[in-house]
């Protein structure tokens, strides 16, 4: 029963931890490519930025995404509960203790 609250909490910390670095180097990226592209054509500074801002917005919603996993995982998962209901309907070795 331990390994499964290790395992949901390692995973909790994958997925937002993992989510969280994917974002930020997307948003990275795509940051850079828009300063670029409005150094080459300072006219169309409008139109890079508001692309850039659609495409951020999204990208914080996957990151946003990872967290909401990563709080089921550790707050709301209904596998130990279903584990430790299975678990006690099975029958129960009786061992014998040698003296």
């Amino acid at each position: 029963m331990v390994e499964l609250f290790a395992s949901s909490a390692l995973g909790s910390g994958l997925s937002i931890g993992l989510g969280a670095l994917g974002v930020g180097i997307g948003i990275g990226v795509a940051s850079s490519k828009a300063m670029e592209g409005i150094a080459r054509q300072p006219e169309a500074e409008g139109k890079i930025s508001r692309n850039l801002l659609i495409s951020i917005v999204f990208m914080e919603a996957v990151a946003i995404y990872c967290l909401v996993i990563s709080l089921i995982l550790l707050f709301a998962n209904p596998l130990p509960e279903k584990m430790t209901e299975t678990a006690s309907k099975l029958p129960q070795k009786q061992v014998e203790h040698q003296n």
